[in-house]
């Protein structure tokens, strides 16, 4: 779940994930303040300075809410692939 001021983003349940060596991308479809069909891409990046983007779009592919890549004040990401 991803919280975007006014907005709630919940996951329904099918997405994939690719990775690549620091990086790791997650594509999915939910909903939105309860509305089914909007698509989200996040990219996750491990490195010295560990960063978080992502783009949600509406269910008609228009842009709905995008972040650029920023870097994370606090915590840690952790890219681990499954065997």
């Amino acid at each position: 779940m991803i919280h975007l001021s006014q907005s709630t983003l919940r996951n329904g349940g099918r997405f994939q994930a690719t990775t690549r060596c620091s990086d790791c991308t997650i594509a999915g479809i939910g909903w939105v303040n309860g509305v089914r069909g909007y698509t989200f891409t996040a990219t996750v990046t491990n490195g010295n300075s560990d960063r978080f983007a992502i783009t949600i779009n509406k269910p008609n592919g228009s842009l709905y809410y995008r972040a650029a890549a920023t870097r994370l004040d606090g915590g840690e990401v952790f890219v681990v692939p499954l065997p």
